[in-house]
């Protein structure tokens, strides 16, 4: 039965000096009233895959269900019913490993995960509902975190992650666009506002999970044995082609703006439609450069004349919506995985637009009888009208993407 099974040949074999300590010890944090069972399997997992010192950090409600299942499992249990609490936690800290985010629908568990990732050092595996609290901490954390990380998430989380993955950066926001192209770094503090909470908001719509992963392909792994020489090269070959990649992408776009904006007939066009729809001068055209590729984008739009506030908030927009170079860019790095690119580029469009809305209020508010470049604000009843309507149309669209989201949820 057992006879060349290849799971076997990973584990270590057992000294007859040994003990339970000698193979590892492991912490699982999760668990809750209604998802008691994916702790329990884990830690049978981790049991059966060798760990010698199996640990269950669960709360008190999940500990009276869960404690007699596995007899060599230890607990640690967290009293107040919630997983932010620093003697436990502090506690965890002494595990080789530790898996977090197994059926944790806590409310604290932002909290929980920011202690571990801030004081731990050892192999920290992140999964399920951890990746929520990710999403809500921020990418950056990891960065920032001495412990070594493994994040575990399936396809419909994976598509999740994407929209915090693909966002720009603080630095990009507040340099390059506040302080160089628009001259005042206050204003890429707003930008910076708004494009940080719309994907918060977009993560909050979208946080239940599709439980059908039938579309889900599966990536075959490569157990071959390489030396170091041949995995430096695999890596150094792997850098250079993205990076060119990505720098083809921008290149390809750019000449893509450039032959748009050279073009009468288009701008003649936009030109009617902003008429039609008395909408300010430039407003739809320079959504529509931004769109193609946001860093030239966002730079062309600086020079637009058009308000402050309209500016920033076409700017968010296209920073959020992060525009079809990047959207190309993700489709050639994830195709391999088979992640909904149609369900990834509505919700980047529904984070744009929320962003606009945003960024607009805050810049309303903050940059009155503001003056930079060609661009006057002076609040006025146009202005307040404008507010008015997008209010209402954001009270549209959040309606839109909840019964939009439900359906995608379900497919």
């Amino acid at each position: 039965m057992y006879k060349n099974n290849k799971f076997l040949d990973c584990l270590l074999i057992r000294k007859e000096d040994s003990n339970k300590g000698t193979y590892g010890k492991t912490i699982i944090i999760g668990g809750s009233i209604n998802y008691p069972g994916s702790i329990v399997i884990a830690s049978s997992a981790a049991l059966k895959c060798g760990v010698g010192y199996v640990c269950l950090g669960v709360t008190k409600s999940v500990y009276n269900r869960v404690a007699c299942v596995n007899p060599e499992v230890i607990y640690e249990v967290f009293e107040d019913d919630n997983f932010y609490d620093e003697k436990v936690l502090t506690k965890c800290l002494k595990y080789s490993s530790i898996l977090f985010g197994n059926g944790i629908v806590d409310s604290k568990k932002e909290e929980a995960l920011d202690f571990l990732l801030s004081n731990y050092k050892g192999k920290l595996i992140i999964d399920a509902g951890g990746l929520d609290a990710l999403k809500n901490i921020g990418l950056n954390k990891l960065k920032e975190s001495s412990a070594k990380i493994v994040l575990t998430p399936h396809l419909k989380e994976f598509e999740r992650l994407l929209n915090i993955a693909s966002n720009a950066s603080p630095m990009f926001l507040i340099g390059s666009i506040g302080a160089t192209m628009l001259g005042d770094i206050k204003l890429g503090f707003i930008l910076l506002i708004g494009n940080y909470l719309a994907p918060m908001i977009v993560g909050i719509l979208t946080i239940k999970q599709s439980k059908n992963l039938s579309n889900m392909k599966e990536v075959p792994a490569n157990t071959s044995n390489i030396n170091f020489g041949t995995a430096l090269k695999s890596a150094l070959d792997n850098g250079v082609n993205t990076t060119l990649q990505v720098r083809s992408f921008v290149v390809l776009f750019s000449i893509i703006i450039s032959i748009i904006k050279n073009n009468a007939y288009i701008s003649i066009i936009f030109s009617n439609i902003e008429n039609f729809l008395n909408l300010p001068q430039y407003s739809l055209y320079g959504i529509f450069l931004g769109s193609v590729e946001f860093t030239n984008g966002c730079k062309l739009i600086t020079t637009l004349p058009l308000t402050i506030p309209f500016k920033l908030s076409i700017i968010s927009f296209i920073c959020s919506f992060s525009g079809f170079s990047v959207i190309a860019q993700i489709s050639s790095f994830v195709s391999k995985y088979n992640v909904s690119l149609a369900k990834y580029s509505f919700y980047k469009l529904i984070q744009g637009i929320i962003s606009f809305f945003i960024t607009f209020v805050i810049s309303s508010v903050f940059t009155l009888k503001y003056t930079a470049y060609t661009s006057t604000f002076i609040p006025d009843n146009y202005n307040i009208t404008i507010i008015i309507y997008l209010f209402i149309l954001l009270s549209l669209i959040c309606t839109l993407i909840i019964a939009i989201s439900k359906k995608l949820h379900r497919s």
